[in-house]
């Protein structure tokens, strides 16, 4: 059974194509003292609407970002282990032997995060990144055991 490949479009049936569209396009744009205008109603209310959701989606992104980089552990950059200060991340002792301090891993579990790579928040950490997310803050209910 063969199977039927459709045949690639010449280059001329491409560069026609791409003539037509830049036609089309030319009658309903216009570039004129740095700005574009689209006279196109329906084009310009589809750009608009396209512009606006980017930048709702690109303000979403940053405020997560803040948030992430805010929890992230700062001694270890939330890898949740350094590099053994007794071996100096080799793994060894100096007899040869496996390091008795991170157990021949050349590892030991990050102290300010207990391994886990989140940062140990303060409550006006919290308000901050409650208020960064959108969130509002919650003044009553900041104080928690870690704050204790």
């Amino acid at each position: 059974m063969a199977i039927d490949i459709p045949s690639m479009p010449s280059f001329d049936e491409m560069w026609v194509t791409v003539q037509t569209t830049f036609e089309n396009v030319r009658s309903t744009v216009i570039f004129e003292r740095g700005a574009l205008r689209i006279l196109d109603p329906d084009l310009a209310a589809f750009v608009g609407g396209a512009v606006g959701v980017m930048g709702t989606l690109e303000s979403i992104m940053a405020r997560r970002r803040a948030v992430r980089d805010r929890l992230t552990c700062v001694y270890c950059d939330g890898a949740g282990s350094l590099g053994c200060g007794a071996c100096f991340g080799t793994g060894l002792g100096a007899n040869g032997l496996p390091c008795t301090a991170c157990g021949g891993t050349g590892k030991v579990s990050c102290v300010s995060c207990q391994g886990s790579g989140n940062s140990v928040l303060l409550a006006e950490d919290r308000n901050l990144i409650r208020e960064l997310a959108g969130l509002g803050t919650m003044q009553g209910e900041l104080e928690t055991d870690i704050d204790r």
